[in-house]
């Protein structure tokens, strides 16, 4: 008589069977939401995360930096994948790990064209300055440098969606 509870909530079967897609339009909606999802990852990260957490995500910076040096983009993107998925491991929060890894799914068609659009080198300067504020334990700046890196990436989807229609209204 009082309703019906969920105690356990498995997101990711709803991603896994397509019941959540994200067009070229929601990709905004994505990265906006990811600008604070993302930060208080840092935070919970810096609360909660075991010095191998850290040890992983210097690990896949420099993973990031011989791809870049070899032009590998698919290599630099699925570091750039690890980096934020280790942000979220290290959070020790299921319930975020679960949220983090169906955010990537739904951003990463869209966020492989991007990189390859805009090619690595903001993503390693942003990963380099998180991961420095976070081997420094400053979670303030740790997390200024992730919603600084999430603004470059809206500011570079905004730009990528702009030539896109500057290149329809010429057809």
């Amino acid at each position: 008589g009082s309703g019906t509870f969920v105690t356990e909530c498995d997101l990711s079967s709803a991603f896994g069977m397509g019941l959540i897609t994200v067009s070229e339009e929601d990709v905004l909606d994505v990265l906006e939401f990811r600008r604070y999802f993302e930060c208080g990852n840092i935070e919970m990260f810096l609360k909660n995360a075991a010095r191998e957490d850290v040890e992983a995500l210097e690990k896949y910076y420099d993973v990031m930096c011989r791809a870049a040096e070899q032009n590998d983009m698919d290599a630099f993107y699925m570091a750039d994948y690890h980096f934020h998925d280790i942000i979220a491991q290290g959070t020790k929060k299921p319930f975020i790990l679960q949220i983090s890894k169906i955010l990537t799914g739904l951003m990463m068609q869209h966020q492989r064209s991007l990189n390859y659009y805009i090619g690595p080198e903001v993503g390693l300067e942003y990963h380099r300055h998180i991961l420095k504020a976070i081997k420094e334990g400053d979670r303030e700046l740790a997390s200024l440098y992730m919603r600084k890196h999430i603004d470059a990436a809206i500011s570079e989807v905004r730009s990528v969606n702009d030539k896109e229609k500057e290149k329809k209204n010429e057809s």
